[in-house]
């Protein structure tokens, strides 16, 4: 349209221009020979001198906006000094609307003030119409296209995963397949002609001893109006084999609130059973082993307080019903958490290391060397694990050896006190003795000295006879 309007009307320049987000305008084609002159052209449909050209103003309106004196004319500004180098001498502006929506601007300029009469005004205005509704089918067209290419890889996408679509008809008794996805064959080994033909129905690949179960769930989730429920189950491959599967089933209705089908999505979580049902050996054989050792284990939710797990050992001590009661309940006997409570200790950048402590549980009257943990519970949960060894002997043992250091410590006391008495009631009068005896000697008469003599011994005497008869250091 472009090259019939520059050729047969003989204008200079027809470009097209798109309405773009920040109420900008781009160039999408130009025709004729002064193309260069839209390179650089800033056009636009906002409030600013470049949104009050033609352009803008035919976007802005709805209307065709013709400028017919380019060189004095004051909606040329921004642009009047590269149009009159290229000998533009007037212009017209024509929006192109689609569907009710303007999309851009036809514009036209020619060598002649003036060029645009109501008659041409009227036949570029139909030009116009039918240039805006050839680019909306265009555009309409592309992007159906785009949206098909983006639904085929999106479905070889789905059908070519792990996920098996169903399609089953509401109101009949055995629920026929009205479709499924090809993957079905990859996955169960059934086609899915055999299937929408009833020449297999789907109730009877269901596991009987599942069966029962999966219809009377789905029947009590249909009474409660559910529009989508879940349920796992498993299936019978055409092999025989049996695979586990997550049905996530949504229910579709008319307009008249009718349930007409149901739309189910199997994932096969057959690796995730045999991975849960391993885990749930290891942790029976973990549970076994805890129930063999003699100290008391137990496990605990941080946050409520309440007993997991706890080994025949603490069950022995506490009762066999303690489980799903508050710890500090049953073990200490408290109406709230313990003040000593280690959860600080091995939660938060601690987990996973081990707090060891020791305390007398005033319940029980024993001494406990206790080992608390933070591991992960089966279903998830942060919980505290503590074993508690019985140290009761050995503190009771340590308690009697301090008994016995403090009473060495006494006779040691006692026989230090003993010495200094002896030194003083043996070596007080035996000095004394001594030194009158050597007077005596000295002088020649030592009656007197040698009587004083005889009486510093004889208290010595006396000393000895305390000692001997009750143990006493006195004379």
């Amino acid at each position: 349209i472009c090259n019939i309007i520059v050729e047969d009307g003989g204008y200079l320049l027809v470009w097209i221009g798109y309405v773009e987000k920040g109420k900008k305008v781009k160039v999408a084609a130009a025709c004729g020979k002064h193309t260069d002159y839209v390179k650089n052209i800033r056009v636009s449909w906002d409030e600013s001198d470049f949104g009050k050209g033609p352009t803008g103003t035919a976007i802005k309106t709805g209307k065709p906006s013709i400028e017919r004196d380019i060189e004095h004319g004051e909606s040329y500004s921004p642009w009047r000094e590269e149009a009159v180098k290229h000998g533009f001498k007037s212009s017209i502006a024509l929006p192109l609307i689609a569907n009710g929506k303007t999309i851009g601007a036809l514009n036209i300029y020619s060598a002649e003030k003036d060029a645009f009469d109501t008659e041409e005004v009227n036949l570029l205005s139909q030009l116009a119409d039918d240039l805006a509704y050839g680019i909306f089918a265009l555009r309409n067209k592309a992007e159906r296209e785009r949206m098909e290419k983006e639904l085929i890889n999106e479905r070889n996408l789905f059908i070519g995963g792990p996920v098996v679509v169903f399609k089953w008809k509401a109101g009949e008794e055995n629920v026929p397949v009205e479709y499924v996805s090809p993957n079905v064959k990859d996955i169960f080994g059934y086609t899915p002609e055999e299937l929408i033909s009833g020449k297999i129905a789907y109730d009877d690949i269901i596991h009987p001893d599942d069966r029962e179960r999966v219809i009377s769930e789905a029947q009590s989730y249909r009474r409660k109006g559910a529009m989508q429920f879940e349920q796992e189950y498993r299936v019978i491959t055409v092999n025989g084999e049996y695979r586990w599967v997550h049905d996530f089933t949504t229910v579709k209705k008319d307009e008249g609130g009718k349930i007409t089908h149901y739309h189910g999505y199997l994932v096969d979580i057959t690796e995730r059973k045999k991975m849960e049902k391993a885990l749930e050996k290891e942790r029976e054989q973990l549970l076994s082993i805890f129930d063999g050792i003699d100290e008391p284990i137990y496990v605990v939710d941080p946050e409520t307080y309440k007993i997991l797990y706890v080994n025949n050992a603490l069950k022995n001590t506490f009762g066999k019903d303690i489980t799903g009661k508050r710890c500090y309940k049953v073990f200490q006997g408290l109406n709230k958490s313990c003040d000593f409570c280690t959860n600080d200790k091995i939660f938060g950048e601690n987990f996973g290391k081990t707090y060891v402590w020791e305390f007398e549980n005033r319940k029980t009257g024993k001494w406990y060397r206790c080992f608390d943990r933070g591991i992960v519970w089966p279903d998830g949960r942060k919980v505290r694990l503590e074993l508690a060894m019985d140290i009761t002997d050995r503190v009771k043992a340590e308690e009697k050896l301090q008994r016995a250091y403090r009473e060495v410590e006494r006779a040691l006391k006692e026989e230090q006190k003993f010495k200094m008495a002896t030194a003083h009631y043996f070596f007080n009068p035996i000095a004394i003795a001594k030194g009158y005896l050597d007077l005596a000697l000295e002088e020649g008469d030592g009656e007197d000295k040698i009587k004083k003599a005889i009486e510093a011994i004889t208290r010595v005497e006396k000393v000895v006879k305390n000692v001997t008869k009750s143990g006493e250091i006195r004379e």
